[in-house]
């Protein structure tokens, strides 16, 4: 069940752009499974994942080449934790 969802501003690429850029499987199964990604519009994506080892999202989000990447194409990441709603 995904536990984080990502907002993804991008203001120098498209959606289009962005979506070919972030297709490293091999590297998000390190920490993550179940991504779900979907294009709200083409500057903005919408990620739904289950993280099961944020230590190495935290390592690889906060990576110097992470961070050059992400000011360089204009991409900013919001993270939310998901949790499951109570039922009325």
């Amino acid at each position: 069940m995904p536990n984080i969802m990502a907002v993804v501003k991008l203001t120098k690429c498209t959606f289009d752009e962005w979506n070919e850029l972030q297709k490293d499987e091999d590297m998000d199964s390190l920490w993550c499974r179940d991504v779900k990604v979907a294009k709200v519009d083409d500057h903005t994506a919408m990620v739904c994942m289950e993280v099961f080892d944020r230590h190495l999202m935290e390592t690889l989000f906060s990576d110097p080449a992470m961070k050059e990447a992400t000011e360089t194409y204009g991409i900013e990441h919001t993270f939310y934790e998901l949790k499951p709603a109570s039922t009325p």
